[in-house]
């Protein structure tokens, strides 16, 4: 039975087991969960609204699976859908973690830590040796990818359903699923299927054990930061006849499987070394047992089987049996790594077991992927909008590279192993003296040469190439990939032949069989075909640079941006709080809202008729320093003029000659308690009673003489006598007059 949940995880409904036309679950060692099912036409109403859907565990009715459906398909007869555990949708984008730095924690410890804040508690937690754990800006999935890689544990993700709704999420961690199960299959029975077998070139037939470099200690006690010799297991000694796997004395700095020495080391009887470095182990009988765990893995062909649930019987994940090779005389563990489960013919079960080739290919991949991540290359780009030919990209690197490399000093070392700087034995170049602290280094010992630019957040160099003699490990890489192929620091660009290369035809093949690429004499033509509208037609290549000619993604956002018919162009912010938008109906438009619940409100537009619109304040600042100067604002429904320096508010005339100015008064100690109005200039009215006859009214400055201080005049002008003042008030510094209509002054007082 199929339980229907809603995006609120509200159940809306269950498909039953006769209702279902196929339903398969696969289950993955420490990997994906997924579900597979399908109904009949008829039934499709009933998925409307469903986003999530549960199923009980096979072996267990009280827990659930959860899954988040992503994606579906229909035929003529039926529609098909796919989820995946909810974990992996949960973890991948649930919040983050910001920094956390555990010393010697457990794996329970570091768990809780990654899932507090989430929806998600710990369950199950198997006790795990002491290891530090820091983790930097990571999202939850990865960090759960880190918790496994450091402790080795094995993770199970359930959820409890109570009513019709999820009441737990749950993560269980384990050190192995599953059980020892103590069956035997003999290689070659027909109640094992061989998958795919791999006769490995690199075998190995005795393992030497490094660990953790020892810490290092001043005469103090104090911790130097540096480490030294790694530790080893000498010391240690296993014994057949005591129950370990194999015979290895004290003082022997090796463990070896002698049976297979005498079939795959040397002619004379030299086993195959491997030297295993575990990085994160300081405790020597720890060290051996994984040492001789990976020598295991390592020492006989890689083999995958197929198994049937009826030759297998009941089944969990992690489930260990013995395999038996006569034909090589040894005996070996083998852990079922997959289930593909029919949930509505459990005795069509699938199980897949032994060497889980696809997942050690898989994880060579995530180390290589690591790598480039780690031990990358990074070129200064030359400006992407320079229009410049690949080989002007080329040489303006170049160029800049000899510039680099010309002009700046070297601070040359070689330092010795236990060195005070805990750095390996070899030579290094820094672009400044060691104690002056450098930005570059490079280093070249033990056949090795490293690169780095900058230090990770434990202050120690994180170097970002690698080369061996095998080869440069890159995450950007500049050159030329054969004949018509050439590679920059983001893209492989192709040249005009490059469709009659070999690789080119294949590429054309491949492209031609999905009907989404055509790759011809012409260039390369790709047509997005999804239910996307738009489409690139890639038509020229010159100068080994493809010619753009179409690129238009229509009402689909893009990093913030969108563009369609109706709106025009939209860009918005990373937070969804802010919108600007181009168009030919409004023109230019800046919208905010308080949340994304709520709607748009526009804060300025500048219409297609000229007119400008404000819905928010208009501020004024200094360009050359962002200092403020001065605002319009609004203020319970009025518009209020702030200003930010003292010469205040000034209304000018067309020149620049200010003639009447607001400001604070700037001359006297209470001066943050007056504001002053200084008017420069005259304040005068003209009264109009008739066209016939006129008089100025006018308050302004005057003075009588030129000697004299200026003074206030209140009154009326009239232009026939001498000073231009009629019937009035003049009123100086030091005394007041009255002035009569022809202009004549009389002293008051």
């Amino acid at each position: 039975m199929i339980y229907l949940f809603d995006h609120k995880e509200n159940l809306l409904g269950e498909l039953k087991t006769d209702e279902l036309r196929f339903c398969q679950q696969e289950e993955n060692l420490n990997g994906l969960m997924t579900l597979d099912f399908e109904i009949p036409l008829n039934l499709k109403d009933q998925m409307k609204e469903v986003e999530f859907v549960a199923h009980a565990d096979v072996n267990n009715e009280n827990d659930f699976y959860f899954y988040k459906l992503i994606n579906y398909a229909n035929s003529d007869t039926s529609y098909h859908y796919k989820g995946i555990n909810i974990a992996y949708d949960d973890f991948k984008g649930y919040g983050y973690l910001r920094e956390f730095r555990m010393q010697n924690t457990t794996g329970a410890k570091a768990l809780a830590t990654i899932l507090n804040g989430s929806r998600w508690e710990v369950g199950i937690a198997e006790g795990t040796v002491e290891r530090d754990f820091y983790l930097y800006d990571i999202t939850r999935l990865d960090a759960l990818g880190k918790l496994i890689d450091t402790f080795g544990v094995e993770l199970e993700f359930k959820v409890k359903i109570k009513g019709n709704k999820i009441t737990k999420r749950i993560v269980n961690m384990y050190n192995k699923m599953g059980y020892i199960t103590h069956k035997r299959f003999v290689y070659g029975h027909s109640a094992l299927r061989v998958v795919k077998e791999e006769d490995q070139q690199n075998i190995f037939t005795a393992g030497i054990g490094r660990g953790k470099g020892e810490e290092k200690f001043d005469a103090g006690g104090e911790s130097t930061g540096g480490f030294g010799r790694r530790i080893d297991f000498k010391k240690v000694e296993w014994s057949k006849a005591k129950g370990d796997p194999v015979d290895k004395p004290l003082g022997q700095e090796y463990v070896e499987i002698k049976e297979l020495t005498e079939k795959y080391g040397y002619s004379d009887g030299t086993p195959r070394f491997k030297l295993v470095v575990k990085d994160k182990i300081e405790d020597a009988k720890e060290l051996l047992q994984a040492t001789y765990d990976e020598l295991v893995a390592n020492s006989r062909p890689l083999v995958q089987f197929e198994a049937d649930i009826s030759d297998y019987g009941t089944v969990y994940l992690g489930d260990t049996i013995n395999i038996i090779r006569h034909d090589l005389d040894i005996y070996y563990s083998a852990r079922v790594f997959k289930i593909t489960r029919n949930l509505l013919n459990p005795s069509a079960t699938k199980i897949e077991l032994g060497d889980n080739l696809e997942y050690s290919q898989g994880r060579k991949n995530k180390q290589i992927l690591n790598g480039l991540k780690d031990l990358d290359s990074r070129v200064t780009e030359v400006a992407n909008n320079a229009n410049l030919t690949f080989n002007d990209v080329i040489n303006e690197m170049r160029e800049g590279l000899k510039n680099t490399f010309f002009n700046e000093d070297g601070y040359n070392y070689e330092f010795k192993a236990g060195n005070k700087y805990g750095l390996p034995a070899g030579y290094y170049s820094f672009d400044r003296p060691i104690d002056k602290s450098p930005t570059k280094v490079i280093y070249i010992g033990a056949g090795k040469m490293a690169i780095a630019n900058q230090k990770d957040s434990n202050g120690q160099w994180d170097f970002k190439t690698f080369g061996t003699g095998d080869g440069i490990l890159a995450e950007r890489i500049v050159g030329t990939l054969g004949e018509f192929a050439k590679v920059n620091a983001e893209n492989i660009i192709v040249g005009s032949d490059f469709y009659n290369t070999s690789i080119g035809k294949e590429v054309e093949k491949v492209a031609a069989d999905n009907n989404v690429v055509q790759i011809d004499k012409d260039g390369i033509m790709i047509y997005q075909k999804d239910g996307y509208e738009y489409t690139i037609d890639l038509n020229k290549v010159k100068d080994g640079v493809a010619d753009v000619k179409k690129a238009i993604i229509q009402d689909k956002l893009y990093n913030g941006i969108k563009i369609n018919t109706q709106e025009g162009f939209q860009a918005v912010r990373s937070d969804g709080l802010v919108k600007v938008e181009i168009n030919a109906t409004k023109g230019f438009s800046i919208y905010n809202r308080e949340n994304k619940n709520k709607n748009w409100e526009s804060v300025l537009w500048h219409e297609t008729d000229g007119s400008t619109s404000y819905g928010g304040n208009i501020k004024f600042i200094n360009p050359g320093n962002e200092e403020y100067l001065g605002a319009i604002y609004k203020s319970f429904g009025q518009f209020v003029i702030a200003h930010g320096k003292n010469n205040g508010f000034v209304i000018a005339d067309g020149k620049g000659l200010a003639y009447m100015q607001f400001n604070r008064n700037g001359y006297y100690d209470n001066a943050n308690k007056n504001f002053d109005i200084n008017l420069i200039g005259n304040l005068g009215f003209r009264i109009l009673e008739n066209s016939q006859w006129a008089r100025d009214f006018a308050i302004m400055k005057y003075r009588e003489l030129n000697y004299l201080p200026y003074g206030m005049f209140i009154g009326f002008l009239n232009d026939s006598n001498s000073n231009g003042l009629s019937s009035g008030i003049y009123i100086n510094p030091y005394n007041a007059y009255v002035v009569s209509k022809d202009g004549t002054m009389t002293m008051l007082g």
